[in-house]
């Protein structure tokens, strides 16, 4: 066995041992993918669009619901002692679920008194429900995560995302309801992971309202929650943008991204399971030398996220020529192109947690200000003059910007060792390789261009385990 292959194999076998929690995510992800592949050949490119705009109201959720009041678990989990930690978590969860009750009344009631969009309301309903009964993940998934427990992730993995793809195949697929029938089985899903959350909660819990704890809530967690707003009124905006002024089929294309962008989002999720306690762990034991050992652990699970990312743009053209066979290559490189700024925004976490150690939250929606402000100039004259390329433009400006900006504040604030040229040489390899797509060739060669393909991501895979591309 050459010194190479022996490399390769230790160090996918240490990311096995030392992640069961990230190949529990890719296997769910596998099997969802799989059943939605075959879910989505009963929507059209239009039902793409409309669920496109109907996530501008799952965003608005998002911002709200919860109003960031599980990040206290997040930051202090390792801090509180056994004996107070039951408290903690059921003040924590009171807050949490009766905000995110009181939100969704009003967002539903305005969007019924005021509607933005050309949408029967009952699917907005439908879709605001489902936003309501996922966000009661909320605080049991960050004790999931903090208790590191592998048979709870499981179970949690499998009503929260294979469970659901289940009930959707079943509702669009077995009874052919369409758009309708996927809405219906987010709710039925939802019902089935509330049940669940309870259930987990009940023995964790006790709801003792504490004042001093629901005061250490507000002033760690509320200045969270304009950073959260600020970030997904962007997406808000943008997508109001893409619904008004582009064509449900550009908005079916971005829907599409996001679907195929999944196993990155799922991946994201999976990883931050370790990694954010991990850094939270050496952080609370106040070791200067953890400081370099938290920028080593950034980039390890980064590399992770790049190199799954880079095999999504490089296979991309083969998936939705298979998902949609009257495509053109112009419009797979519109759907690359989401999936890369999504694959960016989804990074930023690996070099910007210092924000969030240093207990600075108050400046953490600066980088979000910036992203917002740069949306609507020169954003919107860029979508609305220049359509598909303005979108291109306006997209990279923002996320670039916001990203060197939260990497800035969060390396003054936190001193860590720089990875700031690692991780944007990584980045702009994906965004070259997801335009310069090899199956932009004659069809007649598509098998060589999977080939080449192949070896040109076992090559660079190679060269990222060796430590000689960067």
């Amino acid at each position: 066995m050459s010194k190479s292959f022996s490399k390769a194999l230790f160090f996918v076998k240490n990311k096995i041992n030392t992640n069961p929690f990230v190949l529990i995510s890719i296997l769910s992800q596998v099997i969802v993918l799989i059943i939605s592949i075959f879910t989505w050949k009963y929507l059209n490119i239009n039902d793409f669009g409309i669920l496109s705009i109907l996530e501008f109201y799952s965003l608005i959720c998002v911002s709200l619901f919860g109003i960031s009041s599980e990040q206290l678990i997040v930051r202090d989990y390792f801090k509180w002692s056994d004996r107070v930690k039951k408290y903690y978590v059921g003040n924590v969860l009171l807050i949490n679920w009766g905000s995110s009750i009181l939100l969704f009344s009003i967002i539903a009631y305005l969007s019924y008194s005021f509607p933005v969009f050309n949408i029967p309301y009952n699917l907005i309903f439908l879709n605001l429900i489902g936003a309501l009964l996922q966000s009661t993940s909320l605080v049991p998934f960050s004790l999931i995560r903090f208790r590191s427990n592998v048979k709870e992730y499981i179970i949690y993995m499998f009503i929260s995302s294979v469970f659901r793809a289940i009930v959707s195949y079943i509702f669009v697929v077995t009874l052919n309801l369409g758009i309708h029938g996927l809405l219906i089985a987010q709710v039925y899903a939802g019902i089935a992971l509330l049940i669940g959350n309870v259930i987990y909660l009940l023995p964790k819990i006790k709801f003792v309202i504490s004042k001093r704890i629901f005061n250490e809530i507000r002033k760690f967690c509320f200045p969270l929650i304009p950073s959260a707003l600020l970030a997904n009124f962007s997406s808000v905006v943008f997508r109001f943008i893409l619904g008004k002024y582009s064509s449900l089929e550009i908005n079916g294309y971005y829907n599409i991204a996001n679907k195929l962008s999944s196993p990155i989002t799922s991946l994201h999720t999976a990883l931050k399971v370790t990694y954010v306690p991990s850094i939270v762990s050496l952080d609370s034991q106040n070791l200067e030398e953890n400081k370099e050992k938290i920028a080593n652990l950034s980039k390890k699970y980064f590399n992770i996220l790049f190199l799954v990312t880079l095999s999504i743009v490089l296979f991309l053209t083969e998936v939705v020529t298979f998902l949609l066979p009257n495509i053109d290559v112009a419009s797979v490189k519109i759907i690359s192109f989401f999936i890369v700024i999504i694959f960016i925004t989804t990074c930023q976490l690996y070099f910007n947690f210092g924000i969030f150690l240093s207990r600075k939250t108050k400046y953490q929606f600066l980088p979000n200000l910036f992203n917002v402000l740069l949306l609507f100039f020169p954003g919107i004259y860029l979508i609305m003059k220049y359509d598909t390329w303005g979108i291109y433009f306006e997209e990279i400006l923002r996320v670039l910007v916001s990203s060197v900006m939260a990497y800035f504040l969060s390396v003054n604030f936190y001193k860590l060792k720089s990875n700031f040229l690692y991780f944007l040489i990584a980045i702009l390899l994906v965004m070259l390789v997801s335009q310069v797509n090899l199956s932009s060739f004659n069809k007649n060669y598509a098998y060589l261009m999977v080939f080449i393909k192949s070896a040109l991501f076992i090559y660079t895979t190679y060269l990222f385990i060796n430590k000689k591309l960067i």
